[in-house]
């Protein structure tokens, strides 16, 4: 289906105040779409921001052609490694946290299995504590995994391949296999219980720390999980316990998953028609505050209607990466404007006259949250979070089709797949093209900053690479088969009961539209068929029964109905096929 783009003067207005609450993607909107395959442009929403935000030329570049001397660099292209190098590895992959799941995904009957660090491990909910537990996925009897295993009738961890079970701290409470006389020495040996690693819910997801040695639980009670300091002292911006999470497994290493989310420019194109635009792409000034072996940060400003738009960029390693965007500026501009204020005061735009006056945040502010996991070689899960400072009644409203934003976001990553999936092993063609990226790419802009910083992080830092278990990192065979890396599936929908439930009613909904199309169908055709055969056209009798029953309404209104039930049925379909697979094609983003 194609969408046209509509565009008015008073409608910037109404999007740059709406961009406070993460839609400044574009001066005119889109009508979103429903139903139907995802090739279509959606509209664009808060997802949109930041991309968005970043990629956005001023309005002087819109009169004239880009030019790169006013680009501040933040590095001497030929000498961008000259800085003294640090000692590798520093970084202790194995005593930090890592985010695997959102924690109202996960239920509290079926255990589930997360790999970090190419490790697998169990996760499932103690009865005892009320809080969910972890453990290496293997049970000491057989190494059988434990997440095809059930929660028991008393709430322990019960294994289905030979009955032992567990309870929260790893002990084991039955064997069925021994005798009640040797049930207790058997069950208080050491080895029969369970490897356990700390686990802790913190800013609605699930964490997990992989060491699950005696230092490595002290080492956890020293580390705090990687999240965005603003999210603890300002509790109004997360509000709803899982607002806007989303999660999703990918088909590519975690370095190439922090490069891509730290590389605004690429979104005008690999995301065009659903968080950027293609025709607006622009120089993007950016300069490199500080990297240490905590991190760095990137510092874009912008001209924007006379305006400093000022965006941040943040890495704390391992995982969190986030975007800080603020409008405080802006939101000052547009409050003098009387429509705004009005739109504002009934709900209809974000309270930009109210900002969140509290700790750390002052003013107007648009966070993009990425948590970006290793996962295995190849393969990392990523969780995203968007959280605006100011918003709008309507928030309420959207939180009802949560599972239209999940299909949005799974559009979103598929526009990067193939890219990325094909970019990360040509990289490592090269010789020493990890350690020697700037050999590999020639990346001559200001725009590619972030991505230069982390790759430095990750060499300087940490080793150039996670510290796997038992693998050296190396990708397996390039994915040519589109189904397998396109998948939505088996990479989200499986995992999140939002879009499980929405996917059930729509299969529902589709089933009952095919059926009263088809039934409908056969009854009109039926009714024409009597009428033509009983009653003759012309007679006397057909004649009075067409003036006293309405005519065509006999099969007229049947299969009126079933052209419409029949309608419903196919949009529905297309909706259903895309929880599946849905291919992803740039040719057709016009």
């Amino acid at each position: 289906m194609k969408e046209h783009r509509v565009v008015c003067g008073n409608a910037v207005l109404l999007i740059m105040t709406f961009a406070l609450q993460g839609c400044l993607a574009y001066h005119a909107t889109q009508p979103g779409r429903l139903f139907g395959a995802s090739g279509g442009r959606r509209s664009a929403r808060r997802t949109a921001l930041p991309s968005a935000v970043l990629t956005a030329p001023s309005p002087a570049a819109k009169t004239m052609p880009p030019r790169t001397d006013n680009i501040e660099l933040s590095f001497t292209p030929a000498a961008s490694e000259a800085s003294e190098k640090e000692d590798a590895g520093t970084f202790d992959w194995w005593r930090q946290w890592y985010p695997v799941a959102i924690a109202s995904d996960l239920g509290k009957k079926q255990p589930r299995q997360f790999t970090v660090l190419n490790e697998h491990f169990v996760v499932w909910w103690d009865e005892a504590t009320q809080k969910f537990a972890a453990a290496k996925d293997a049970c000491p009897h057989r190494l059988a995994p434990l997440s095809e295993g059930r929660i028991s009738e008393d709430g322990k961890l019960h294994c289905t391949y030979h009955g032992w079970e567990f309870d929260g701290t790893g002990a084991c409470t039955k064997i069925p296999q021994v005798e009640a006389k040797a049930q207790e020495a058997a069950r208080k040996n050491k080895r029969a219980c369970l490897q356990t690693v700390p686990c802790t819910e913190a800013h609605a997801l699930i964490w997990i720390f992989p060491d699950s040695t005696r230092e490595g639980w002290a080492a956890s009670r020293e580390v705090e999980p990687a999240t965005v300091a603003e999210f603890d002292t300002v509790p109004e911006l997360i509000k709803t316990k899982d607002n806007g999470l989303f999660f999703r497994v990918l088909n590519y290493n975690y370095d190439t998953l922090v490069e891509n989310v730290g590389d605004p420019s690429h979104v005008p194109f690999a995301h065009h028609g659903i968080q950027g635009n293609r025709n607006r792409a622009g120089p993007i000034r950016m300069k490199v505050d500080n990297l240490t072996d905590a991190g760095f940060a990137v510092t874009s400003i912008q001209d924007l209607f006379g305006t400093n738009l000022t965006t941040r960029i943040h890495f704390r390693p391992p995982c969190l990466l986030y975007y800080q965007i603020d409008f405080s500026q802006l939101a000052g501009v547009l409050k003098k404007r009387p429509i705004i204020r009005l739109l504002s005061k009934i709900g209809l735009a974000p309270k930009i006259t109210k900002p969140v006056k509290s700790g750390m945040l002052d003013g107007h502010k648009f966070y993009l949250v990425v948590y970006a996991v290793p996962s295995a070689p190849g393969q990392s899960y990523i969780i995203t979070r968007f959280v605006a400072s100011a918003g709008t009644r309507w928030r309420n409203v959207k939180s009802l089709m949560r599972w239209d934003d999940h299909l949005e976001n799974m559009a979103v990553t598929d526009g990067d797949n193939m890219h990325v999936h094909y970019q990360e092993r040509r990289l490592r063609e090269h010789e020493n093209g990890l350690e020697k990226f700037d050999r590999a790419y020639y990346m001559p802009a200001a725009a590619d900053t972030a991505v230069r910083s982390f790759r430095r992080w990750l060499m300087n830092h940490a080793g150039g690479k996670p510290l796997w278990k038992g693998s050296t990192g190396q990708l397996g065979p390039l994915m040519t088969d589109r189904k397998k890396l396109f998948d939505r599936w088996e990479s989200h929908t499986k995992y999140c009961p939002i879009c499980r439930k929405a996917y059930a009613i729509t299969r529902v909904l589709r089933s009952l539209t095919t059926v009263l199309s088809i039934g409908l169908g056969l009854d009109a055709l039926t009714s024409v068929a009597a009428m033509a055969f009983l009653f003759p056209p012309g007679g006397l009798l057909s004649r009075f029964l067409m003036s006293c029953m309405g005519g065509a309404a006999l099969w007229g209104v049947p299969l009126l109905v079933s052209g419409v039930c029949g309608y419903g049925a196919y949009r529905l379909h297309g909706l259903e096929r895309r929880w599946v697979y849905t291919d992803y094609n740039h040719v057709e983003r016009k």
